[in-house]
């Protein structure tokens, strides 16, 4: 569920910034998701 926002920043402004921007918040939520998942 992370990396559809960061396909859509990134096609908003297509930039290497923006997508590492989004690439970096999708990394974030799966690693929060994954710790999750091992605490539960």
């Amino acid at each position: 569920p992370g990396i559809i926002p960061g396909f859509v920043y990134n096609l908003g402004r297509p930039s290497e910034v923006s997508f590492s921007f989004g690439f970096f918040i999708f990394n974030f939520v799966l690693l929060i998701y994954i710790f999750q998942i091992f605490l539960y």
